[in-house]
């Protein structure tokens, strides 16, 4: 199993106009709740054992420690709270072999806090609670950061057995794009199919699985590289 961590949680606003999914903020922590609540139907019938029926069913995403990305700032969700706006928001969970499931539904801001703490970046909080039904699918993140429901997703994972500037997985031979690519402890860098890699970019050669990284940042012996791919 693959464990998530905190440069794995991202928030996407969805323009209707366009159809994309637009990343606004990241977080360190984000959890889905399902609740369903129970009507009580004991009776005689039953001989007062206690028996119930599945009532009213609601749902949440709570999410904490929330920064923004360029271009949307926190009054961005404070302007939908006192619109009374709900938005579409989407839940990607990475099943590792199995690909991702997106659970996406119609949801209002509700809980909303703002901390500035001194010496640190304003963060916030918000738990935002779902309205009607929500629905699952399969998932494809686009390098764009567009999430498009369909499609097969792979995991990959590899060890570097040497200092260099260019890798080869052999797993992603033949793959279209490259949805996710972490460094270890890094954060995961910008991934590019044309020109040459600079700073934290990698450029991924389609149809060879070979990754070539800056000349300043090459690819440590003993490093672990993990992604996705479709």
């Amino acid at each position: 199993m693959n464990l998530v961590n905190g440069t794995d949680v991202m928030l996407y606003y969805h323009d209707e106009g366009t159809g994309d999914d637009i990343p606004f903020a990241c977080a360190k922590n984000c959890a889905m709740s399902i609740n369903p609540s129970f009507r009580d139907v004991t009776s005689a019938s039953s001989a007062f054992y206690k028996q119930i029926i599945p009532d009213i069913q609601e749902w949440s995403v709570s999410i904490d420690g929330m920064v923004t990305l360029s271009n949307y700032g926190y009054l961005f969700l404070t302007d939908l709270i006192q619109s009374r706006l709900s938005i579409l928001i989407k839940f990607v969970v990475d099943n590792g072999a199995d690909g991702l499931v997106i659970y996406s539904g119609q949801a209002y801001p509700g809980q909303f806090t703002l901390t500035g703490n001194y010496n640190e970046a304003a963060m916030y909080q918000v738990t935002m609670m779902g309205t009607g039904a929500y629905s699952s699918t399969g998932t494809t993140i686009t390098p764009t950061g567009v999430v498009i429901t369909g499609g097969t997703v792979t995991r990959f994972e590899y060890t570097v057995p040497a200092e260099s500037a260019t890798i080869t997985i052999s797993a992603t031979i033949g793959a279209s794009s490259i949805i996710a690519f972490d460094r270890g402890a890094s954060n995961s860098p910008v991934i590019k199919y044309t020109g040459s890699p600079t700073g934290d970019e990698i450029k991924f050669t389609t149809g060879t699985g070979t990754f070539e990284a800056a000349s300043d940042t090459p690819f440590l012996a003993g490093e672990k590289i993990s992604g996705s791919f479709n």
